[in-house]
């Protein structure tokens, strides 16, 4: 078995997701720039299988990958303040 490696996975909300959350967001909740949404640490033998595995980017968003050292917490995942008001799984 090969051995298993550890990416970093931010996910971004899209130019796309901001319009959509803007025109439905009250004027002072305005977001003017990409937030990151969720970061997540997988660990998996190569970035071809984690790309054929994981729906790294669901609509309305974008996904940076690094290959890192190693996570902080094993199935670690950090989800933002602003990523917690809304469904990553929306319409977008």
């Amino acid at each position: 078995m090969d051995k298993l490696k550890t990416f970093k996975c931010v996910l971004w909300a899209s130019g796309e997701r901001l319009n959509y959350l803007n025109k439905k967001n009250p004027k002072d909740e305005k977001h003017d720039m990409p937030f990151i949404m969720q970061t997540k640490y997988i660990d998996i033998e190569s970035y071809e299988k984690l790309q054929k595995s994981y729906r790294l980017a669901p609509p309305g968003t974008y996904c940076l990958v690094e290959e890192v050292e190693k996570a902080l917490e094993k199935d670690a995942i950090e989800v933002s303040r602003q990523a917690l008001k809304m469904n990553p799984e929306g319409s977008l």
